[in-house]
């Protein structure tokens, strides 16, 4: 016999123990869940068939567990990028509101899913978002982009000023063997910047890839140059070779989709060949289309030619029945300064106006143009679909021109009051000066300037109208009112 004593760890011992019962305990389980059921041990063969069922619950919930995890994992997954895929289309469709609460559910279920984080990125572009630069260049380093997303990358950055962006999206450009798509871009950067020189000379290299949108955008840079000048008697010969230039893009660009742009951006302002330009303007209207954005400059260069506005009208006509509300109110517009007037009171019919702002728009300036003032008084007194502070600018033009200045008065205050609120205060003044009521309309915005409710958007707008027009008492006025209501205002501190 042994009589040394056991010097071994009795906590080992228990580990051990414990450790060998655990395994034990696994075997016995395994042989009684799958071995036959020995029927002898249970009272009763219900107790039996129970206790095996007992033995497989654990397991059963074990791989449920499993399961409906890895399920849940590839289910939200699934559902990440679905939302992503509906938020990148709202965005393209212009449904911003719906596209960001898309894309933050599918960031909430996998942020990092590199389709959820493309996603993301193009719609924070959408919102022109600083933040969405980085994400691009986070997606480019991985090689998660494409040649349209990178085009939205340096889009964003030029529209947040990150230059250093822009640069980064335009090197990836070029680095894929798209040079022209990057002089495109860089083409806009100067324009945006003012340098239409140098956005010439990138627009032309980007115009020599052959494609429409490219070329059309050179002659967009070139009319903005050169039409200026080209309006003159006597064009300098840099501009007389621009007008070239344009009329040589403009034909190659003539049965493409962009062709008809071009002629919109051209007709009027560049001194085309007359045999060419009315080729090209009988072309638009013999078969004339709604959608067609040449169709309105090639008749006004029709007329300007000699034709008769009789004789376009019902073309015109035909093309638009039907058309949007829009549309139609830009027939009337064009009616009017042909003198087809009282035609385009026929088509704007007091009905259409009360139901879309264009064709209220529309028919005022028509009952304006015919001095119909008593008609333009009850249309301006009605319920209407533009904003108050324009309804009531009408009123004030239709009583100052009838007379009945009590209501003009009334109404040229309520409609600048209005107009400090809803943003349409512009326009507000700009009928106000048609009415002639411009030197009253100022002498109320000095003193708006003083409610510290309206005081700093009303500021803004009077410092460029008393600027521009040399009124630099009435400005002095404006601004002491002003600072008096709101001191700390921006408007006010960047004046001073």
């Amino acid at each position: 016999m042994n009589d040394q004593p056991d010097n071994r760890n009795p906590a080992g011992q228990d580990y051990e123990k414990a450790r060998a019962g655990r395994g034990e305990w696994l075997v016995e389980w395994w042989r009684e869940a799958t071995g036959p059921i020995n029927w002898d041990y249970h009272l009763t063969p219900a107790r039996a068939v129970l206790r095996r069922i007992f033995l497989w619950i654990p397991v059963v919930v074990l791989i449920a567990s499993i399961a409906g995890g890895i399920g849940f994992y590839f289910f939200t997954g699934w559902r990440a990028r679905d939302l992503a895929v509906n938020a990148e289309a709202n965005a393209r469709d212009g449904n911003l509101n719906a596209a960001r609460l898309q894309i933050l559910s599918a960031e909430n279920l996998r942020k990092n899913d590199p389709a959820v984080k493309r996603a993301s990125a193009f719609v924070r572009s959408k919102f022109n978002d600083s933040e969405a630069t980085g994400h691009w260049e986070e997606l480019a380093q991985s090689g998660a982009i494409s040649a349209e997303d990178a085009a939205e990358w340096a889009r964003v950055a030029l529209a947040t000023g990150n230059q250093t962006s822009f640069a980064a999206a335009l090197a990836w450009i070029e680095k894929q063997g798209d040079p022209a798509s990057a002089a495109a871009l860089r083409a806009k950067q100067s324009r945006q910047l003012g340098n239409l020189g140098e956005s010439i000379r990138e627009a032309r290299v980007a115009a020599e890839s052959g494609r429409p949108e490219d070329r059309l955008a050179l002659v967009r840079v070139l009319v903005e140059r050169y039409a200026p000048s080209l309006a003159s008697d006597s064009p300098p010969p840099a501009s007389r070779q621009a007008a070239r230039e344009i009329t040589e893009v403009v034909a190659a660009l003539q049965g493409t989709p962009q062709g008809n742009e071009a002629l919109a951006i051209t007709f009027g302002s560049i001194p085309f060949d007359k045999n060419q330009a009315r080729k090209w303007a009988e072309a638009v209207l013999t078969n004339p289309s709604a959608d067609n954005p040449a169709l309105f400059p090639a008749a006004s260069y029709l007329v300007n030619q000699g034709d008769d506005p009789a004789q376009l009208a019902p073309r015109l006509s035909a093309a638009l029945a039907g058309a949007a509300p829009r549309l139609q109110a830009r027939l009337a517009e064009w009616l009017t300064a042909n003198g087809r007037a009282e035609d385009a009171l026929l088509l704007i019919t007091p009905a259409k106006a009360s139901r879309d702002p264009d064709a209220y728009m529309a028919r005022a300036a028509t009952l304006e143009q015919l001095g119909r003032w008593d008609d333009l008084l009850a249309m301006s007194e009605a319920a209407s679909p533009v904003p108050d502070s324009v309804r009531l600018a009408w009123r004030a033009l239709a009583a100052s021109k009838s007379d009945k200045k009590g209501v003009a008065t009334q109404s040229l205050a309520e409609s600048l009051r209005a107009g400090a609120g809803d943003g349409q205060l512009g326009i507000a003044l700009a009928l106000a000066d048609r009415s002639g009521q411009g030197g009253a309309a100022d002498e109320i915005l000095v003193g708006m300037c003083a409610d510290p409710a309206v005081a700093e958007e009303v500021f803004a707008g009077v410092r460029n109208r008393f600027s521009r027009s040399g009124r630099h008492q009435s400005l002095d006025r404006a601004f002491h009112a002003a600072k008096g209501s709101v001191p700390s205002s921006w408007v006010v501190q960047d004046y001073e």
